[in-house]
Parts: structure tokens; sequence; C-alpha cells
């Protein structure tokens, strides 16, 4: 009985997201429209609705976010320009939008963190390592956009050794940005730790060694 339950959760769950939620989170993501407090009360409204009409309600629309942030990331990547010149831009422009969608989706989408999120965490048998969805967008960044895009961005960085001006002062810009990002969220109680910092860290520093000046190392 409870399979069964649990396959129309999630038959339920990509109907409600595709229909009522998703199209809202690809116009925050992509900071083509802003949202009015009533288009905002009414999505949280209707999340609020969808999570308690069922018992795996929660886990079946977190799994349908976590998808989404999957797919939409990989999108990201993928389209990233084979020039590699034009790559750090390509980089800087889909993060600007990103991150400040995230914000805004996160809040929209509080009730899961409320609801879903905390009370698995609070249960005894619970996962402490269940994403909020703040969490579960970044993460999805950092692992298909920002690790597959690195190696790319170090090869453009350690050819134009010369010009760090601009590729230097911008792929510090934009590892800084991720790093402060990600410490916001590893320090917030409510938070759980993105796994595999240090190895972008590590990828990190390693560029700003090889390719920038001494006044703009990395001082810690």
């Amino acid at each position: 009985m409870s399979t069964w339950l649990m396959r129309e959760a999630k038959t339920s769950a990509h109907e409600a997201w595709t229909n009522e939620f998703e199209p809202t989170m690809l116009q925050v993501l992509a900071g083509r429209e802003t949202i009015s407090m009533e288009a905002h009360a009414t999505l949280c409204a209707a999340v609020w609705k969808y999570i308690t009409s069922g018992i795996h309600n929660g886990v079946a629309l977190s799994d349908e976010i976590k998808c989404f942030f999957t797919d939409y990331t990989q999108r990201i990547a993928t389209a990233a320009p084979s020039d590699g010149a034009a790559l750090p831009g390509y980089y800087d422009a889909e993060w600007g939008r990103f991150a400040p969608g995230v914000k805004l989706a996160n809040r929209l989408l509080d009730f899961v963190n409320r609801h879903h999120v905390q009370g698995i965490r609070r249960n005894p048998e619970g996962n402490a390592s269940v994403m909020t969805v703040r969490n579960l967008a970044f993460d999805s960044w950092k692992m298909n956009v920002l690790e597959v895009l690195l190696p790319r961005l170090e090869i453009r960085t350690a050819s134009t050794r010369r010009d760090s001006s601009i590729s230097g002062r911008s792929l510090r810009r934009r590892s800084c940005q991720w790093i402060a990002t990600e410490s916001r969220i590893c320090g917030s109680k409510l938070e759980a730790q993105i796994p595999g910092s240090e190895c972008v860290w590590k990828a990190i520093q390693r560029i700003w060694t090889r390719s920038m000046a001494p006044a703009m190392h990395l001082s810690m």
C-alpha cells in the first residue's frame, strides 16, 4: 500500500510541479519577472496545500525540486560557449541571474523547507542531510556548473597570465562570490553543509597561485 501511495505521490508531484510551480521558478531564475506579493502568497499557499494533502507529497515534491535544479544547471553548463575567451563572461552572467533567483525561489518554496525538511530532521529516524531548496540549488550549481567549467576556466586563466587585470580579477571575483555564498550556507544552523567544498577551494587556489600577481593572491 505504501509503495502504491508513493508512486501516486510522485506522479502527482510531477504534475503539480510542471503545471503550478515550474513556470514561476523558470521566470525567477531567468530574472525576467518580479513576483508580486499576491503571486507570492498564491504560490506559497499552493505549496502548503499540496504538501499537506498527502503523507508522501513532501518527499515527492522535494525530489521534483532536486531534479529541476539538476536539469537546469546541467543545461547551463551544456550551453557554455566553446570559445574560452567568452566563458568567463558567460559564467558571470549566468551566476548573476541564478544566485538571486535561488534566493527568491527559496522564499517561494519556504513551506517545503519548514514542513518537509525540518520535519525530517527533527524525527529521531530522520535524515539530517536532507537539503533545503537553497542548498539543493547551490549544490546542483557546484556539481553541474562550477566543477564542470572550472577546468576550462583554469586553462583559460593559465593561457592568459599576462592579462591578470581581466581574467585573474574576474575569476577571483567569481570564486569569492561562490565561497561567500557557501560559507553563509554552511554557517547556518538550518542548512546542510555542501559536500566537496575543500576540493573546489583547492582547485581555485591552484588557479590563483599559477596565474595571478602576488598582490592578488588570497590572504587568509
